[in-house]
């Protein structure tokens, strides 16, 4: 008896639990719970399920029937390291509004209207007030664009991430009429380059800045000017993409790219089809203070600058030179800076700066 008694004292002793492991399934309960009383702000009437059960829900039935050939379009990105300036200036809201905005740009660029939204949130240990402040930031952002947040995952790595370390990634669907999907395939030479300013560095080239800014200049104002929320084009691309000219048509936009990381030379690029070279003038639209003072500090090449970061312009149009001169117009009434920044040769598929 004595003997079964110590057997289960030491049985008793060595028992673990998985928060043990650096994973507590109770603080993340109470966590998805605010996230659903978050997300259900963003709810139109066709969400049927949302975060919740096993799948979200989403009845499309009648969208479908203003279409007459609808397309999916699907896009998946992430914040990357953007997220650690963030946490260092107590503003992780921006993060959720940053990844929000960078998918519904991915997806304007084939001219889709952005419908449901979902994102997957890893830290090495949950916290739960980090967590509900990035989903305020993208809850925020999904209102404005009048997208639901049906669903996403909240995963804890203690064995994969390093302490203090969270990742942020979104996912997000659209729709599109077949016929008009842009894809780059009409863009022809004489055709004209738009390009609409961006907020600042939106969410790329952040892991350059720790090799060229101290931790104390980052909780300064310089880490307040870095953390500027990436620029969402969905207001103005929607009055264009519903817009008619003087004949009653609708404009026919080209080609779009979203200027991320690789810049303007490899976004371009990849909606050229063969045959057109892009022409960028160099000085043809003001580049941002930031961009200057980060090249000026980091001692950085202009290639490497172009290269990395978008250097003040967020999209690009490719348009008709007959209609450019109106797109323009309709831009700058709908608050949306834009410059014409070059134009489409015949060529070699490639991106020259003159």
């Amino acid at each position: 008896m004595a003997y079964n008694e110590t057997q289960a004292e030491e049985e008793e002793e060595k028992t673990l639990t998985y928060k043990d492991a650096g994973v507590d399934i109770e603080e993340a309960s109470k966590s998805v719970r605010r996230i659903k009383e978050l997300a259900k702000t963003t709810y139109s009437s066709n969400v049927m399920a949302g975060i919740g059960p096993f799948g979200a829900i989403y009845d499309f039935k009648e969208i479908l029937l203003k279409y007459l050939h609808p397309v999916l379009v699907f896009s998946v990105d992430g914040v990357g390291t953007k997220i650690e300036i963030a946490r260092t200036m107590n503003s992780l809201g921006s993060i959720g509004t940053d990844i929000v905005n960078h998918c519904i740009n991915d997806i304007l660029c084939q001219g889709a209207k952005p419908l449901v939204f979902l994102d997957y949130i890893a830290q090495h240990k949950l916290c739960r007030n980090e967590i509900e402040e990035i989903i305020q930031g993208m809850t925020a952002a999904c209102r404005e664009a009048e997208i639901s947040l049906i669903g996403g995952e909240t995963a804890q790595l203690p064995g994969l991430l390093k302490r203090n370390c969270s990742d942020v990634v979104g996912f997000i669907a659209g729709i599109v009429e077949k016929n008009k999907i842009i894809d780059g395939h009409f863009i022809e030479p004489g055709d004209k380059i738009l390009g609409l300013v961006s907020s600042g560095l939106h969410t790329n080239g952040y892991s350059l800045l720790g090799k060229i800014f101290s931790s104390r200049e980052l909780k300064e104002e310089l880490g307040e000017t870095l953390l500027t929320p990436h620029r969402s084009y969905f207001g103005p691309l929607s009055v264009l993409f519903n817009e008619r000219d003087e004949l009653g048509f609708y404009f026919n936009i080209h080609g779009i790219a979203h200027i991320t990381g690789g810049g303007l030379k490899e976004n371009i690029g990849r909606i050229l089809p063969e045959g057109c070279r892009a022409e960028i003038r160099l000085g043809s639209w003001p580049i941002l203070p930031i961009f200057q003072l980060i090249r000026q500090r980091g001692k950085i090449t202009t290639e490497e600058m172009f290269r990395v970061f978008n250097m003040g312009i967020g999209l690009v149009l490719i348009v008709s030179r007959l209609e450019v001169s109106a797109l323009y117009k309709i831009l700058w009434q709908n608050a949306q800076p834009a410059y014409l920044l070059g134009e489409i040769k015949q060529g070699e598929k490639e991106v020259i700066f003159q």
